[in-house]
């Protein structure tokens, strides 16, 4: 019966370890969790900036352009997961395109870090910003993971039994915690009647 399991047969209430400390440090967590993706984002840029003037034999490298392309996804998923938000990838990004288009603007000296004639920086300015829109995409319209939908049998325990519980999975029966798995029935084999002709003698 629903009032002999106790409280605990609620899927909607809260763990029973769960108190106010432990709320405020999870948001503690949360927050510097933001904080770290939002500084990580700056330094990306920062990096970007500089390799975007590279130069090897008078020949530009694109690591500025890879370093985006690579860095800026990571960013937006390791903000997911610190976070637990799926939108939290906005985060670094912002601080990142704040940086590099900070950088793209001219000096009061009138100095340009990223030059208009430099394919790499211009690169850059789209590419980057379309690889966090991309990342943040991906990880918004993914689907739940398959733990919380489905639950796999333990190993030792028939398939399609339930751990913890006598009943098969799906057959409508309330789960008992600490019970013993249901046995299975065994099929009866069927026995064909034996009929005598008629006229015939045994």
């Amino acid at each position: 019966m629903p009032d002999q399991l106790g409280p605990s047969s609620d899927p909607a209430a809260p763990p029973p370890g769960r108190t106010g400390a432990a709320a405020v440090l999870d948001g503690l967590l949360k927050a510097a969790g933001y904080l770290v993706a939002a500084a990580l984002g700056a330094a990306f840029a920062v990096y970007d900036v500089g390799f975007a003037v590279l130069y090897v034999h008078s020949i530009r490298v694109p690591l500025s352009l890879l370093l985006a392309i690579v860095g800026n996804p990571a960013l937006a998923y390791f903000a997911y997961v610190v976070t637990g938000r799926r939108g939290a990838g906005i985060v670094p990004a912002l601080t990142w395109c704040l940086v590099w288009f900070a950088a793209a603007q001219q000096t009061t000296e009138g100095d340009l870090l990223i030059l208009p004639n430099n394919w790499v920086g211009v690169a850059t300015t789209v590419i980057g910003p379309v690889a966090f829109g991309f990342a943040i995409y991906r990880i918004v319209t993914r689907p739940q993971s398959l733990r919380r939908r489905r639950r796999r049998p333990e190993p030792g325990l028939p398939d399609g039994t339930a751990a913890g519980s006598g009943a098969p999975a799906g057959s409508g029966a309330p789960a008992v915690p600490g019970s013993a798995p249901a046995p299975r029935r065994r099929p009866r084999p069927r026995t064909r009647s034996k009929t005598r002709k008629a006229g015939r003698k045994p």
